[in-house]
């Protein structure tokens, strides 16, 4: 906490870590914004195969613009590895609210099925499949409405030579 991404994203918090990454809210300094940024794993910031697989589908997800899409704002490679800007949303996940004991009604449940829907059938129609939706993934925005995140990086971690062949990408309690 405290360094600074790029001379621009100056790390605030914690906010968590998966298997391919560590996520943190930052403080965009020259637009004065609150970000998240996504910085990756060190095993995986070492992998040449991987890191060109990341490059070119940061760019493609950050062409993605839909309002059930989470923005990617830029990416960059710092000593820590390379990482990614996005959209911070303040109000969570749906893991979030699920984890506080808190259960949609069917109205909420078959919004937020729609409108993540929406997002994943807007990124599919052109070429990107996400590959890991779950309760993690999909985000809520200060109105309410979803935002599905984590494009790309699970299609990345396919092409990463520590990954061995057959081996299932995603969440396995999600997989179907």
């Amino acid at each position: 906490l405290g360094r600074v991404l790029g001379n621009r994203y100056q790390l605030v918090a914690a906010l968590g870590s998966g298997a391919s990454a560590h996520v943190f809210l930052a403080e965009d300094m020259v637009l004065q914004r609150r970000v998240a940024v996504k910085v990756l794993q060190p095993a995986l910031a070492g992998d040449e195969t991987f890191l060109r697989r990341f490059r070119a589908e940061a760019r493609s997800v950050a062409a993605l613009n839909h309002p059930h899409v989470l923005r990617v704002f830029d990416w960059g490679e710092g000593e820590d590895g390379p990482y990614l800007v996005l959209e911070y949303l303040e109000r969570g996940s749906l893991f979030d609210v699920l984890s506080r004991d808190r259960r949609l009604t069917p109205g909420q449940a078959a919004r937020v099925g729609a409108q993540a829907s929406d997002g994943l059938a807007y990124a599919h129609a052109r070429g990107i499949v996400h590959r890991d939706v779950k309760p993690a993934n999909i985000l809520f925005d200060e109105e309410g409405r979803v935002r599905v995140a984590d494009f790309g990086v699970a299609r990345a971690l396919s092409s990463a030579s520590t990954t061995d062949p057959g081996t299932m990408l995603g969440t396995a309690r999600y997989a179907s």
